[in-house]
């Protein structure tokens, strides 16, 4: 896990990238747009929001959504590869984005895995 002042490479004027998982072994969090987007008014509690966006990332290291752990069910986004299609799923593409994540962490508690997710972990030796 690595924590960079810094912005990712791929963000762009529709949105920030929050974080980035590589394979199965690491993951970035870019506390330079998550400060930004963070602890003002309107916007979510900054400790919230990074720990949304590292659950997200671990999410991806252990192999969701389709990165490793077999899906179980067909529920891969087709518009955002490798992320969940449920909008409440902690896999949902906004998790990691600034277009979204806002709306997913608005009630004030870290987003979960939805039940397809939870089935592929289960089926992958998880408990």
């Amino acid at each position: 896990m690595l924590f960079i002042d810094g912005k990712s490479s791929k963000d762009t004027n529709q949105g920030a990238i929050l974080g980035t998982a590589y394979w199965n072994t690491s993951f970035v969090i870019y506390e330079e747009t998550i400060q930004g987007l963070s602890d003002s008014t309107f916007e979510p509690n900054r400790s919230l929001l990074e720990s949304s966006v590292i659950h997200h990332e671990f999410g991806h290291i252990l192999g969701l959504t389709n990165l490793g752990t077999d899906l179980q069910s067909d529920h891969e986004d087709e518009e955002h590869p490798k992320h969940c299609i449920e909008q409440d799923c902690l896999m949902y593409w906004a998790a990691e984005s600034s277009q979204g994540i806002g709306n997913m962490v608005s009630g004030g508690s870290l987003p979960t895995l939805d039940a397809q997710c939870l089935a592929d972990l289960r089926a992958n030796g998880g408990k």
